[in-house]
């Protein structure tokens, strides 16, 4: 049996993140296996096409459908994707040290473009790029992002993740410039409030240019 993921909508050129295939089963229908995984954070990259031999594990040969579940990286995604992937795949193969600097990126990245694009609404995008570049990430976090979401109606981004994202911001100084190590523990609650703070300026910072 042959599987084609561009048969069922995965850009030819996408990053698969995982696969997941679950058998279904009728009523009363039998016991099956677990579902089964694949991941490329992993197990290295995952292919398109999918080749299957079914083979029974015991008694008579039987048929059932199985639900297939496709995680992936669109080669379009926003530039902060591709650092913050980088950064969880680094994690899940224990390379913590390598995990920090792009889970930072990902964030400065997506926090700049946010901020940039609501203050280019008053004075040209180079000066507020410039004024972003000259503006520590603590006043960023602390003081810009939370009145300007406040000002939007979004809720605020939490007192823990902003501390956790101070924190990686002072973890990615000194792998950067000492190499410092970096214990599993650490690099999860640094990486946990990349993501979170990620996926918050993406759920709510369309509001701010959305209301210039």
């Amino acid at each position: 049996m042959e599987l084609d993921l561009a048969d069922w909508g995965v850009p030819p050129e996408a990053q698969i993140l995982s696969l997941t295939f679950t058998p279904q089963a009728e009523p009363g229908g039998g016991v099956l296996v677990p579902a089964a995984l694949q991941q490329h954070l992993t197990k290295g990259p995952i292919a398109h096409v999918q080749r299957f031999v079914a083979w029974p594990l015991s008694g008579n040969p039987q048929t059932c459908e199985v639900t297939v579940g496709c995680v992936w990286l669109d080669s379009q995604a926003e530039v902060g994707m591709e650092p913050l992937v980088a950064a969880i795949e680094s994690f899940s193969n224990k390379e913590y040290r390598a995990a920090v600097i792009p889970a930072m990126v990902a964030v400065e990245v997506k926090l700049n473009s946010v901020l940039a694009e609501h203050y280019s609404a008053f004075r040209a995008k180079k000066h507020a790029v410039d004024f972003l570049n000259d503006t520590p990430l603590a006043f960023q976090l602390d003081y810009l992002l939370p009145s300007l979401m406040n000002l939007v109606g979004a809720p605020p981004l939490g007192s823990e993740v902003t501390r956790q994202l101070k924190t990686l911001k002072g973890f990615r100084n000194d792998v950067a410039h000492t190499h410092r190590p970096m214990s599993g523990a650490a690099t999860a609650d640094a990486l946990l409030s990349a993501i979170f703070g990620y996926r918050y300026l993406s759920l709510y910072g369309g509001r701010l240019s959305a209301g210039n």
